[in-house]
């Protein structure tokens, strides 16, 4: 029992990796992985039950109460028959339970680990999607490694993201400068436009408008050339190409919409997540999702509860932040979460389960929120019991 408090929410972190490898390990045996994982996350209520309601923890992650609440009353209102939706509000009940006490009895562990080791896992998923999962180009000349080229783009951006906060002074190593070299590649070729955003924001929330900045931007515009020139299509080719930013998604976007529209008020229900109408789709079977987190939120909650739930996250993401003195996990963990807010126009993140982006998401909320908290003074590890 110990073990799963301690480590349940890395091992949640792991299991998503798996999923997207599912040309290693079958999804049959993930899943049963992640159904006891997520049974834990409820067994250890009793147990633990005064320190995930305690006064202290509820104020430091109300986030995770906040929306646990509201998908409660959602379900108990609009859902009450649906047992998918319950099912959801199982999960995400038992995933911050796994969170608050991962974070409060081993923060310095996922600290260390994240800072250390998260880029080298990162690079162990895009090298094991190239070597078993198969390098592919998609008729779009968009590159793939087992798992789909959004993920690449996702995966290279995170590991860029992780080696220059966690390094300032990365250019001074040539492990790090290789990483950086790797990732960016990965990213580009992806052809992710979303990708392409996030490394502009990566920079940005690093270096700031800085004679540094416009150097790395300077040495990135040259590899975009060289890269283009081996034949591939980059995220800057497919920008600047006549489909501008917006027009691949354009009938996603419409049919997310219309989709919503149909349930404007009560929304379609918590289990609805990444989900778009089949029927607005020329192949129904072919139906995609939103590919937009605002308009996932829309077709799952409906206006007014999914007004709420962005209210609650942008009370917490524009709190006074002292970033400043802030340790490089903690920057970290807020610039992910602006990061991913940003790319949501792009993607559905945040809502879903068994991904790992979206889990990541919570989990630096988390974090943020405890660390945070633990700057001020008024709280550390022992005393939130």
């Amino acid at each position: 029992m110990k073990f799963i408090l301690k480590y349940g929410i890395g091992i949640y972190l792991i299991i998503t990796l798996l999923f997207k490898l599912s040309f290693l390990v079958p999804h049959l045996i993930v899943n049963i992985g992640y159904y006891i994982l997520m049974a834990f996350g409820v067994i250890l209520i009793p147990f633990y039950i005064n320190v995930i309601f305690g006064k202290k923890s509820i104020s430091v992650f109300w986030v995770f109460h906040a929306v646990n609440f509201l998908n409660l009353m959602y379900v108990l209102l609009f859902d009450l028959k649906n047992m998918d939706s319950w099912l959801y509000f199982l999960t995400k009940f038992s995933t911050f339970n796994l969170i608050i006490l991962g974070l409060i009895y081993n923060y310095d562990f996922y600290k260390n680990f994240f800072i250390k080791y998260f880029k080298y896992i990162i690079l162990m998923m895009l090298v094991a999607g190239s070597l078993f999962g198969g390098i592919q180009i998609d008729h779009a000349s968009r590159l793939s490694v087992g798992f789909n080229p959004n993920d690449v783009g996702l995966f290279g951006l995170m590991g860029l993201f992780a080696v220059i906060t966690f390094n300032k002074e990365w250019v001074r190593s040539k492990t790090d400068i290789a990483l950086v070299t790797v990732f960016f590649i990965f990213a580009l070729l992806s052809g992710s436009k979303a990708t392409l955003l996030g490394i502009g924001l990566v920079g940005f929330m690093n270096y700031g408008a800085t004679l540094k900045s416009m150097i790395l931007a300077g040495v990135a515009i040259a590899g975009i050339v060289v890269i283009s020139n081996f034949g591939y299509i980059t995220s800057i080719d497919r920008l600047a190409s006549k489909e501008g930013a917006f027009d691949t998604r354009e009938e996603v976007y419409k049919n997310g919409m219309l989709t919503f529209e149909d349930s404007m008020v009560f929304g379609h229900g918590l289990d609805k997540y990444g989900w778009s109408n089949p029927k607005y789709f020329a192949v129904p079977e072919d139906a995609l999702g939103p590919h937009n987190t605002y308009i996932a939120i829309g077709i799952m909650y409906g206006l007014f509860f999914g007004i709420i739930f962005l209210i609650i996250l942008s009370v917490f993401l524009f709190q006074k932040k002292n970033l400043k003195k802030a340790d490089e996990f903690h920057k970290f963990s807020y610039y992910f979460l602006c990061l991913i807010m940003v790319i949501g126009f792009f993607e559905t993140l945040i809502v879903g389960v068994n991904e790992t982006v979206s889990l990541l998401f919570w989990f630096f909320i988390g974090v943020s929120a405890f660390a945070n908290y633990s700057n001020s003074k008024l709280l550390n590890a022992k005393n939130i019991i």
